[in-house]
């Protein structure tokens, strides 16, 4: 729950104000349970802001699974997952198989 202190600001109609967000309890002006509930309430606010901003800071795990964005890249024709066959050897390729058809005629 929320944490409460008195107000910084020594406003004579506020009673307390809560700790991290400086939410204001004014003083009471008539009996009920109004400013029970007031307070109970900014307190669940008030924790879920906090919770909200703790999850927004911190950093979603990192990827680790090889695919196409961060697989190493070789322009050689190899028999390895973790590579990526780039453009400059897919044309290496053709060229040495249109070569090797060319001369076998």
């Amino acid at each position: 729950m929320a944490q409460w202190k008195q107000d910084p600001q020594s406003r004579e109609d506020i009673e307390e104000v809560s700790n991290e967000l400086e939410l204001p309890i004014y003083k009471a002006s008539a009996l009920g349970k109004f400013r029970p509930w007031l307070k109970e309430s900014w307190g669940k606010l008030e924790d879920y802001l906090i919770n909200l901003k703790n999850i927004a800071n911190s950093k979603e795990p990192l990827i680790t699974k090889k695919t196409g964005f961060n697989l190493d890249k070789t322009n050689l024709t190899e028999n390895d997952s973790n590579k990526l066959f780039t453009a400059r050897g897919a044309l290496d390729l053709f060229n040495t198989l249109t070569t090797a058809i060319s001369t076998a005629v």
